[in-house]
Parts: structure tokens; C-alpha cells; sequence
């Protein structure tokens, strides 16, 4: 991953309900960084997982 995401499930601990709804509306909030760590890493791993499968196949 190139970039680098700081941010944690434990950094959403102790949050209310009402809080993580207001999260969830605005861009920069902690969960819609959590939102996009997830992706990334979804994508990293699918790649990974793809370029593993292509260097083991052309062996």
C-alpha cells in the first residue's frame, strides 16, 4: 500500500450511535477513513493475490 492510513477500529471506540451517523455525513471523518483503508486494502490484496496466481502460471 502506498499510503499510509493511521486510523483504527479503536479510535471509533466509545462513540455513540448519534455520533458515528454524523460521522458517516461528513467526508473527512474518521469512518469514511476507515471506509477508504478498507478499499485500499481489498484492492491490495486482490492484486496480490492476482499477481501471485499470473508468476506461479507462467512458471
Amino acid at each position: 500500500m502506498s499510503k499510509s492510513h493511521h486510523t483504527t477500529w479503536n479510535d471509533l471506540k466509545g462513540k455513540t450511535k448519534i455520533e458515528i451517523q454524523g460521522m458517516s455525513k461528513d467526508p473527512d471523518s474518521l469512518l469514511n477513513n476507515m471506509v477508504k483503508k478498507r478499499r485500499v486494502k481489498k484492492t491490495v490484496k486482490a492484486d496480490r493475490k492476482a499477481n501471485k496466481a499470473r508468476i506461479k502460471n507462467e512458471l
